[in-house]
């Protein structure tokens, strides 16, 4: 297994440590991705997107490509975001989420974010976009961002 080494702050001592971190050279991101985010389409034609595990700003950014790669060939009614199976969400996951919302808007589809866990409704409640996801309701679209100014 590769090593890659990053120069220590102020905490190494003066003989010049480094902090060494180890690296897979054949580890797969796009795997590590595909792992937290699955896409697939529904019967119903919906864009279906299950996010797991923790999506947090070590990942979003390959999760929302993912997630993008996926739906850029698929014609869908609507896009459904599960939740049921994340575990944390940070901003940046939260972000993702977000990022899902403008692109239904570009594609003139609606939102539907179902099933999250306690942590992640309480998270989007203290943002503010549990209100906007309609959380208490599968059954309602997610509002577009424009009917909240």
């Amino acid at each position: 297994m590769a090593r890659s080494a990053d120069v220590c702050d102020n905490s190494c001592d003066e003989v010049g440590l480094v902090a060494v971190e180890e690296v897979d050279p054949g580890g797969d991101m796009e795997e590590e991705y595909m792992q937290a985010a699955s896409v697939s389409t529904d019967a119903r034609g919906d864009l279906v997107v299950v996010l797991r595990g923790d999506i947090d700003f070590t990942n979003s950014p390959g999760v929302l490509q993912v997630i993008r790669e996926k739906a850029a060939g698929a014609l869908t009614s609507d896009i459904r975001v599960d939740l049921a199976k994340v575990t944390f969400m940070d901003s940046s996951g939260i972000s993702v989420l977000v990022q899902l919302l403008h692109l239904a808007e570009e594609r003139g589809v609606q939102l539907h974010v179902e099933r999250p866990g306690p942590k992640v409704q309480d998270q989007l409640s203290m943002s503010g976009l549990a209100e906007l996801f309609d959380l208490g309701t599968s059954d309602w679209p997610a509002r577009s961002l424009h009917d909240h100014d």
